[in-house]
């Protein structure tokens, strides 16, 4: 069989998803697919799922390795992969219709593209949205059609491309073997190869996406690592764009945890954080420093608890920042937090309606004197929100965004 597609399952105890995200593959229009799923070390019924349901399947490869991680699990499939092209999913994911992979092939040969991104459709146990459109990632909003990859600056959804497995064996294009954030030097060193990426308007994969909790010191250590690597690949590939656009987001993630998990006095971490810190200074890039975001974060943490026990407490922002704000703080502020608070009133603003209420902040103004405002938001909304509280009377306002990653 002339294998067009190798699609790459790495899966580690999903058992209640993996058949799922096999069939979604067989059942593709494209002829020339071959599956390859990788067990990270599964210790559920991941293998006998997949022993009664394809054991008949010629193009489907089960291979089991002890737990090493995502990464170095879709490194071994790269080296066993046959096709032209590459795709990689994760076991609790889908395609989200039957021609998704012929799309992805099609337009990439049709177009002599090396690299070919569609949409992400984003499920979050209630609801269905598209995380990322074609032409988002670049200024221009270029969509069924090429962009240069100096140009792009999107950093995540490495299952959303296909990918030239040719360019991939030739450039050593490989993933991180850090079991956290170690898909985006893949997705950096794969566009510089390229030169350019083709964005097809189309939604060509289904990500399942759940609320992240507890998260060990561990796995944050190996974020970091990430976060590291990352860093160094841009600067290395010359990815100015995509530095810029992602670069703060990246240092104030790692000052958070830094702060709210007390690494201070931990070695490797501190270690980590003065290799990033030489890393940037070494070059023009940018004039954000890791340890002054560091000590921005603590400072912000130290205000928040410090807030005196007859102060109410408003919370700006019902969206993602929100969620890991109210994380770290919700037990320590809750009995004080007397609503959350949003520019504009709508159906997406019920996250939180069952537990405070969520309103418009104008309808907070007749305690502005009594409260204290902690904004969430990041970029331009939380400058927008910090000069509309100002506006309205709001005097003691605390930016925590910092925090609330």
């Amino acid at each position: 069989m002339d294998i067009k597609v190798s699609v790459i399952i790495t899966t580690y105890n999903m058992e209640s998803y993996i058949k799922c995200c096999i069939d979604s593959v067989l059942e593709q229009t494209l002829d020339g697919i071959e599956v390859i799923v990788i067990d990270d070390g599964s210790t559920d019924k991941t293998k006998n799922v997949i022993e009664q349901n394809y054991s008949l399947y010629d193009n489907l490869h089960y291979v089991y390795e002890e737990n090493a991680g995502a990464g170095v699990a879709r490194n071994m499939a790269i080296d066993i992969a046959r096709g032209e092209y590459l795709l990689f999913m994760d076991a609790d994911d889908k395609y989200p219709n039957t021609d998704c992979v012929e799309k992805l092939y099609a337009t990439a040969k049709n177009n002599g593209a090396k690299i070919c991104g569609g949409n992400i459709i984003i499920f979050d146990g209630s609801n269905e949205k598209e995380e990322y459109k074609a032409g988002m990632g670049n200024i221009k909003h270029t969509v069924n059609g090429f962009i240069d990859s100096v140009d792009f600056f999107y950093l995540f959804g490495h299952t959303r491309y296909i990918y030239q497995r040719q360019m991939i064996i030739d450039n050593n294009i490989r993933y991180l073997s850090c079991r956290r954030f170690e898909d985006q030097t893949f997705i950096i060193r794969s566009l510089a190869a390229a030169q350019k990426l083709y964005e097809l308007d189309y939604p060509v994969y289904w990500c399942r996406r759940s609320e992240i909790k507890g998260v060990s010191r561990r796995s944050w250590i190996e974020t970091f690592k990430g976060y590291r690597d990352t860093i160094k690949v841009l600067i290395d590939c010359n990815m100015r764009l995509m530095f810029a656009e992602n670069i703060k987001n990246i240092l104030s993630s790692f000052a958070s945890r830094w702060q709210l998990m007390g690494f201070v006095n931990d070695p490797e971490v501190t270690m980590i954080a003065e290799e990033i810190e030489r890393v940037l200074r070494k070059n023009d890039w940018t004039n954000d420093s890791l340890k002054e975001l560091i000590d921005i974060a603590a400072d912000v943490d130290r205000r928040v608890r410090l807030i005196t026990a007859d102060k109410k407490i408003i919370i700006y922002g019902v969206g993602k920042n929100t969620i890991s704000f109210m994380n770290e703080y919700e037990e320590y502020l809750q009995d004080r937090i007397v609503g959350m608070a949003v520019t504009q009133k709508n159906n997406d603003n019920s996250l939180f309606a069952g537990k405070y209420p969520v309103k418009r902040i104008e309808d907070y103004v007749d305690e502005k004197n009594e409260v204290v405002v902690l904004v969430t938001p990041s970029g331009n909304n939380k400058k927008e929100i910090i000069a509309k509280l100002t506006d309205l009377g709001f005097s003691n306002i605390i930016d925590v965004e910092i925090v609330s990653r």
